[in-house]
């Protein structure tokens, strides 16, 4: 009994120099982790703008097979009423992907905390049967500007327009 006692009065804690050792460790790895962290989510986003693009693309496809398109088109997705390609001179022929029902109504933009892209369009060429693809943000920012798919497809991230 009186060893037990002896254990229990020599037993230590953990000294404030120990303690202040732990603590600075914790906060390197901290300072190395959150850089890093904040990496991965932008790559995430980057990706999934490449992803959205293939969408569109294949949504693209769908529409122009599905309608049987043999003249130069628009295919465009239509985040609001007002918006439709009815502007723009470079496109005789248009579809609506959403109103089709080739694309979802869930078509957002990941850079821009999943707001509706401010234009998002397909430029088919019926000639040599090509896709052209074009994504913009809120504030004009471009990601994709008549970008072929198959230059998304072998570049990935790298195809995204490189705002400075």
């Amino acid at each position: 009994m009186k060893k037990l006692k002896q254990l229990l009065k020599n037993q230590k804690g953990l000294t404030l120099v120990e303690l202040l050792a732990v603590v600075v460790i914790l906060g390197i790895i901290a300072a190395i982790a959150v850089p890093s962290i904040g990496g991965i989510i932008e790559n995430s986003r980057e990706d999934a703008q490449v992803a959205n693009a293939e969408t569109l693309h294949d949504a693209a496809r769908l529409a122009v097979i599905g309608e049987n398109v043999t003249e130069d088109t628009a295919l465009y997705v239509n985040n609001n009423d007002d918006n439709d390609m009815s502007n723009s001179s470079n496109f005789g022929n248009e579809i609506d992907l959403n109103e089709g029902g080739y694309l979802g109504d869930d078509f957002l933009d990941p850079m821009n905390d999943n707001a509706a892209y401010e234009e998002a369009y397909v430029e088919y060429t019926a000639d040599t049967d090509s896709f052209t693809i074009t994504m913009t943000g809120e504030d004009s920012e471009s990601y994709f500007s008549g970008t072929e798919i198959s230059e998304i497809r072998t570049d990935g991230r790298d195809a995204l327009v490189q705002n400075q």
